[in-house]
Order: C-alpha cells, then sequence, then structure tokens
C-alpha cells in the first residue's frame, strides 16, 4: 500500500517521537477507514487511495495510483478537472455526487468531499469517498414506491369516479338500449301473459304499431306451443329464473318467424322481462346447409379420385368408395385404419414431416407422391394433396387427403427414364466419337499446315532472294507477285491451324515480361512498309504513361495487334490509320489497357457488326472477292482477348471509318524487367528494333532453303 504524500515542509521533516505517533495514528486512521480516501494531484493523477479504495473498486493500490481521476470517471476529461481543480482552489471544500468505474465494468455511485491542501508549494486533492450504492438503491425503491402508491391512489379514485359515472349513465342507458336495440324487447305481465312494454323493434318485427302491440297477449302471436306445452314452458322460466328457448311467432301479416327469446322472470314486479332476436335468415341458412351436405355426400361417394378424412393421429374417419376400391379395402374395414401402417417404409418420414408441417399451420397445404399398400400387399403409387379443415362446432380439426392412383403413370415414368438412360449412353458414345473426330481434324490441320507452311516458307524466301537480283521490270513484279501470294497463303494457313487450336482448346497463354509502348512501337514499325505502299500513313504517339513493365502473353497480344493494323491497312483507301493505347485501371499490382486501331477505311454497316467476330464472317460477299481472307481473323482475336481476359469491339460508321478495340487486364511487374522483344518479320525490308543492333543471334531451322536465305542475309550466322 503506498503511503500518503509527505505534507510536512522540508524544514519540519524530522518530528520528535510524540510527532511521529500523531503521524502512526493518523497513519492507522487512514489505513483502517471505511470511506475511500485519495490524494490526487493538480494533474488529476491518483498519488496515493487507501484500502477501503481498493475493496471499493477493485483495484490495487499499485494499479490505482498509476491512473487519473478521468481514468475511473469518464465524464471528468481535461475541461471539467480545470473547472472543478479552480473551484477546489477558490474554495477549499468542494462536495459533489458523481460516479465511478469500478474494474468490473459496473458504475459505482460516489459522495466525494474534497479539500484543498497546499504545503511547501505542492498542491494536492484530498478527496474522501463514500460507496453510496445502497443509498441510491434505497432512494430509487423509496421514489418507486411512491410513484406506485400515486399511481394506486390515481387509478383507485379514477374506478371510483368511473364507477359514479356508471351508475349515473345505467338507467339511461336502459332506457336507450330499449329504445336503438334491433332486438325486440317486451315485458309481459306473468299472470295474464299480456305485454305491458315493448320497443320499437318489438313492434316492427311482428308488424303491429306499437300502442296496438301493448295489451296483446302471447298466446296470440306463438304458433309453435300449444297451450300445456306454453304451460310448462312458463313453470321453468319459473322455476330456473331464465330461460333461453326458440319459438315462432306469427306477424301481423300472418308470416312466421323463427324467433331467439332470452327471458327472465322478475318475482318482484311479476313480470317477464324478454329479448327477442330474429333467427330466421339462421334458420334458412341451416337449411341450405344441410341440403349442402346432402349433396356433398353425393359428390363424396361419387367422386373419381378417392377421398377421406384423417384425424391428428393419421387415422381414416371416413373414405369414399373410389378410396376403397383404390386400396382395395372394404370402407368399414379401412375406417379406422393409420395411414402410418399402409405407407411404404422408404415414404413414411416425408409423409410424417409435412403433416407436421400442415398441423401446425406452417403451411395450408401440401402435395407430394407416396406409395400406399393395397391389401393384397402390392403397392400403388397415389397422388396426395392435403388440406387443413377446422369445424366451426369446435370439434378437433381433421385433415382432407384427395388421393389419385398414378401407378400407370409412374410406370410410363420409369419406361421414359430407361428411355432416356439409353439416349444419354448413347449420346456419350457419339459425343466420343466426335470428340476424336475432332480431335483427328486438329491433328490433322496441324499436320497439314507444318507440310503447307514449310513449301511456302521456301517459296517466300526464294521470291525475296530473287528480287534482290538483277531483274528485269516484268521479273520483279512476277517475283513480288510471287512473294506477295506466298505471305498471303501463309497467313491463311496459320488462321486456319490457331483456329483449329482454339476450337479444340489447346491454346494455352505464356506469361512474359514486355512494355507496351515497346510493343505498340514494334506493331507499327511491322506494319508501316504496308500502309506506305498503299499511301497511308501509319500513326502511333508516344505513350509515356504505358512506359511500364507487365506481364502477359505478348506474342499473343502482338498476333491481335497486327491482325487488327492489317485488316485497317487492307480497308483503307485513303487516309490514316492510328495505333493508340491508354490505362482505363490501375493499382499498383494489376493493370488494365485499353488499345484502339483508328481509320479512314470504308466503315462498317450498323447490322453487320454485331456478326463481326463470328468465324468466316465478312461484311459481305463482295468484300471477300475485292480484298480476301478467310474471315477467321477477328474470330480468332476474339478468341485469344477473351483467353487473356479481356474483351473486344468495334465502333464504326460506313464512309467515314472505324475503331476496332480491345481491353486487358494485366500483371504489373514491381521491377522493371527486360521486355521481351515481339517477333519481326524477317522478310520484310524494315530494319529491326535499334535494341537487337549489335547482339549475336541464335537460328535453328532444318530447312536447307530458310538456311540459304540467313546466309546470303544481312544477318550473321552462328
Amino acid at each position: 500500500m503506498s503511503a500518503p504524500p509527505n505534507l510536512q515542509p522540508p524544514a519540519q521533516r524530522r518530528q520528535p517521537p510524540d510527532t511521529e505517533r500523531v503521524q502512526m495514528l493518523a497513519r492507522f486512521a487512514l489505513e483502517n477507514a471505511s470511506d475511500a480516501i485519495y490524494w490526487v494531484g493538480p494533474d488529476s493523477s491518483i498519488l496515493y487511495v487507501n484500502p477501503a479504495a481498493c475493496r471499493m473498486l477493485g483495484y490495487s493500490s499499485e494499479e490505482l495510483t498509476g491512473m487519473a481521476i478521468r481514468d475511473l470517471n469518464p465524464d471528468m476529461d481535461a475541461t471539467a478537472w480545470e473547472q472543478h481543480w479552480q473551484q477546489l482552489k477558490s474554495e477549499g471544500t468542494v462536495s459533489l455526487e458523481s460516479t465511478h468505474r469500478a474494474r468490473d465494468g459496473r458504475t459505482v455511485p460516489v459522495e466525494i468531499h474534497a479539500n484543498y491542501l497546499s504545503v511547501s508549494g505542492d498542491e494536492y486533492n484530498c478527496a474522501i469517498v463514500r460507496d453510496i450504492t445502497d443509498r441510491e438503491e434505497t432512494r430509487k425503491a423509496l421514489a418507486a414506491a411512491n410513484t406506485d402508491l400515486e399511481r394506486r391512489f390515481e387509478a383507485r379514485t379514477a374506478e371510483l369516479l368511473d364507477r359514479t359515472h356508471q351508475l349515473e349513465r345505467i338507467v339511461g342507458q336502459y332506457q336507450r338500449v330499449i329504445k336503438t336495440t334491433s332486438d325486440g324487447f317486451w315485458v309481459i305481465d306473468a299472470d295474464t301473459l299480456r305485454i305491458v312494454e315493448a320497443n320499437t323493434a318489438a313492434a316492427q318485427m311482428l308488424g303491429y304499431p306499437q300502442d296496438a302491440l301493448l295489451d296483446m297477449r302471447i298466446p296470440d302471436f306463438d304458433v309453435a306451443h300449444s297451450p300445456e306445452e306454453l304451460k310448462r314452458l312458463i313453470a321453468q322460466i319459473n322455476s330456473k329464473g331464465q330461460e333461453v328457448f326458440e319459438t315462432r311467432l306469427r306477424t301481423r301479416t300472418g308470416t312466421d318467424l323463427h324467433i331467439e327469446i332470452s327471458t327472465t322472470y322478475d318475482p318482484v314486479s311479476q313480470t317477464y322481462v324478454a329479448f327477442l332476436r330474429d333467427i330466421t335468415a339462421r334458420k334458412q341458412a341451416e337449411i341450405q346447409l344441410i341440403e349442402s351436405e346432402i349433396r356433398f355426400r353425393a359428390i363424396f361417394e361419387q367422386a373419381a379420385v378417392g377421398i377421406a378424412y384423417v384425424d391428428h393421429t393419421g387415422r381414416f374417419l371416413r373414405v369414399n368408395r373410389k378410396l376403397s376400391e383404390i386400396l382395395g379395402y372394404p370402407v368399414d374395414e379401412l375406417v379406422g385404419v393409420r395411414f402410418q401402417d399402409i405407407t411404404h417404409p422408404d415414404d413414411l418420414a416425408s409423409s410424417v414431416e409435412s403433416l407436421r408441417a400442415i398441423v401446425a399451420g406452417t403451411v395450408q397445404h401440401f402435395s407430394l407422391e407416396k406409395r400406399y399398400r393395397r391389401k393384397n400387399g402390392e403397392y400403388m403409387w397415389a397422388d396426395l394433396t392435403v388440406s387443413m379443415f377446422r369445424p366451426k362446432n369446435g370439434q378437433p380439426a381433421q385433415k382432407i387427403v384427395v388421393i389419385q392412383d398414378i401407378s400407370e403413370r409412374k410406370r410410363m415414368e420409369q419406361n421414359v427414364l430407361a428411355l432416356n438412360a439409353t439416349l444419354e449412353q448413347r449420346i456419350e458414345e457419339r459425343t466420343a466419337e466426335l470428340a476424336a473426330a475432332n480431335e483427328a481434324k486438329s491433328q490433322f490441320l496441324a499436320n497439314m499446315s507444318h507440310e503447307i507452311r514449310n513449301p511456302l516458307n521456301t517459296i517466300a524466301m526464294c521470291a525475296y532472294l530473287l528480287s534482290k537480283d538483277s531483274l528485269s521490270q516484268e521479273q520483279h513484279e512476277s517475283v513480288q507477285m510471287i512473294e506477295k501470294a506466298g505471305k498471303s497463303l501463309l497467313t491463311i494457313v496459320d488462321e486456319i491451324l490457331d483456329f483449329s487450336k482454339i476450337e479444340a482448346g489447346k491454346i494455352t497463354l505464356d506469361s512474359i515480361s514486355f512494355s507496351p509502348a515497346e510493343l505498340m512501337q514494334s506493331v507499327q514499325a511491322m506494319q508501316t512498309k504496308a500502309a506506305l505502299e498503299k499511301g497511308l500513313s501509319l500513326v502511333c504517339p508516344p505513350h509515356p504513361e504505358l512506359d511500364i513493365c507487365v506481364s502477359g502473353d505478348v506474342h499473343r497480344l502482338e498476333q491481335v495487334l497486327t491482325n487488327l493494323v492489317g485488316n485497317a491497312i487492307k480497308f483503307t483507301q485513303t487516309g490514316r490509320i492510328q495505333l493508340q493505347a491508354s490505362l482505363v485501371a490501375g493499382t499498383e499490382r494489376r493493370v488494365s489497357i485499353r488499345f484502339e486501331v483508328n481509320d479512314t477505311g470504308i466503315g462498317i454497316p450498323q447490322d453487320i457488326q454485331p456478326m463481326l467476330f463470328s468465324p468466316f464472317t465478312q461484311a459481305d460477299s463482295s468484300t471477300t472477292r475485292r480484298f480476301g481472307g478467310t474471315g477467321l481473323g477477328l474470330s480468332i482475336c476474339k478468341r485469344l482477348v477473351e483467353m487473356m481476359g479481356g474483351q473486344i469491339g468495334v465502333v464504326s460508321t460506313p464512309g467515314l471509318g472505324s475503331t476496332f478495340w480491345f481491353e486487358v487486364p494485366f500483371q504489373r511487374e514491381k521491377t522493371a524487367t527486360a521486355a521481351v522483344a515481339p517477333a519481326t518479320d524477317l522478310l520484310s525490308d524494315t530494319p529491326p528494333p535499334r535494341r537487337l543492333d549489335g547482339l549475336r543471334i541464335l537460328i535453328a531451322d532444318d530447312d536447307v532453303a530458310n538456311q540459304d536465305h540467313f546466309r546470303s542475309s544481312r544477318l550473321s550466322c552462328l
């Protein structure tokens, strides 16, 4: 337990023995005080607490002396504490009620007596803190008891006033009820059975003027009882004091009404006070209900489906003849049988669960298919529709079950399922055959493409070599035609092979680091010659934001760009082609780049644009005759872009040109890795990019013609 601060000036720190004894007594009083005592500094830090404070808040003295007052009272922020401290310094003593938060989280109401002390220039707040939880609870209990007493007093007062008002209203209400009620009312003399008082409703009910109804006798109206029966009824009323019964009263026009009469005998006035209610409509409804029940019984018995009433235990209470025929039991044997006893074991759980749901009211009705065991032991399939019927007469709820024999339909379904299984097996076998045929086709196309590509490469290289020799103008043009035709055939073969691989799902994408800006420049360099030959300009503006390093299949990306730029050159007669790209989204790890190829070509009609990316599709047949091509290029581009997780599209206006675009996401490389240069057309006169200058290149080719070409080219073979 930490000691209280030394409050003596430095010069008085050495005490005579009597003073030390006084300090010991003071310390004993502090340590054993029942109230908590805090010594608090000007900054609200707790310097000392006595054991009572630890017991009150549940902290150790070491924990408390490391805390501030605001840790115990969240409302005592810096501003509030400063105001409290200034008031304490000004007044010397401040008393207040507050709350402290104990270690276990509970709130302790406290009464605080704060005292200001200044010793040798040091300022202290000696606070005596008392737990007033019991006092607060007592105060709350007294307040609640007082509130409850006031509420009960007010309620009792209101009750007495209400009863007084009720007594005052009874007489007036009695007269108003008699006059305004739709039920008839009359008072009958017990000796003569004459009507001595009647309301308007009784007069209107019987068709008499109200004054004419007076002095008439009950036997003048009652046609349901003979004089002897009427005497016995009167004796019964006198004996019981009151009676409710039904009778028939004849109106002035001779019509009989079914009347329910509630009569009370008053022995003091020797009169019968009676209320009359016309129940003619109810009686007619009862008759109609009986007739309806008769019709229902006829329908129930003659229905083409089985119908049963089932109680809460699952026991058949009532069944029709059709259900008897379906299950093969006589009606009297089937009544009393529990449906669980004749249900197929595999269907029992679902039946019981559904019945529980309808009994609980979670569903109003349900349908299911299940199997019942006939009396001969065979199982039959039934389609059940179950609904809940709750009689209005208070009888227990019952379930109405409609049962239809679907055994024949089930047999047909089994036959259909067996046929479907056979068909599915044949489809699987045929699918396997088609897959094998497709595999053979793909392999054939790959082999044939390889076999065709080698001779075409030889032809192209030989044409290239011939073009370097001294030729006449006519020979030079022929060689150029051979070279152009060879390149066209190579493009067609490559497109067919790529399309075949895509269809077979055999194309895989590589992940190589490259620079999108350098890729754009490379594509421009490869396609510039073709553009210039048609008198077009191929523009690729600088893209400094794309001078980054990303990873992806650069060769397939180059293939898509080359195809789009090649198409733009092919279908543009005058003007220019622009190749551009931009960042559309990006993070530190991922970027999405949008590539666009704009041309001033012939444009594409709006109705043709949705079909452009389908295989073997061009704008129209005249386009194929005029410009050539297989119609596979854009389809291959679409497949490749989608494989890279992107999308491709076109915006075009006939006569104004087209913009083909695609967006592809890439993985962004954190470090600048050397980009992989896209492949360059070795047969083109366009020099390779400058970054290849001075490099040693290894070319491996088993074709002799290709080897001769490389030896005679400007590349140095190793």
